[in-house]
């Protein structure tokens, strides 16, 4: 009965405070393949980890965007992969907003690029800004052509 009693206390960790027991942590519910990620509150489990190759390349003036991308990982064997970071400008922009493809020809800068893509698929979401401030974004699309260089990083999955 002691023993019961125990295991329903909250346990106290290095900080002094209660330590969560959470489902995850019972050994029927273990994997072989989880390991403890640690914080100071509580304990999760973490599965399936793995490692990822990071790339870094440009894309020069006059090139496409999304067309460079994608023929860099499969240059490269980047079966599917995730973009890390994406800073430059368009000379000229094509976004897919509520469906309808919009094209945007002034000079807008990339504030941020973020999806994942696959083979000749993608996902990948563009925020633009253009030099009054104006923000507009969307889906990715083919023909977006790059003004000066733009530095992309990518993780290959």
């Amino acid at each position: 009965e002691e023993e019961e009693e125990e295991e329903d206390t909250p346990k106290k960790n290095l900080n002094g405070k209660n330590k969560r027991k959470l489902s995850s942590d019972t050994d029927s519910d273990k994997k072989p393949t989880s390991k403890k990620a640690k914080t100071d509150d509580n304990q999760a489990t973490v599965a399936n980890r793995s490692t990822m190759g990071v790339h870094q390349f440009s894309v020069s003036s006059k090139e496409y965007l999304l067309e460079s991308i994608l023929k860099y990982a499969k240059t490269h064997s980047i079966n599917d992969g995730i973009i890390l970071s994406c800073v430059g400008s368009l000379k000229k922009a094509v976004v897919q907003c509520n469906g309808q493809n919009q094209k945007i020809s002034s000079g807008s800068d990339s504030v941020t690029v973020a999806g994942r893509f696959s083979g000749s698929e993608s996902n990948l979401f563009i925020t633009l800004v253009d030099s009054e401030g104006v923000t507009r974004g969307g889906l990715l699309q083919e023909g977006c052509r790059v003004r000066g260089d733009m530095q992309i990083v990518i993780g290959a999955l």
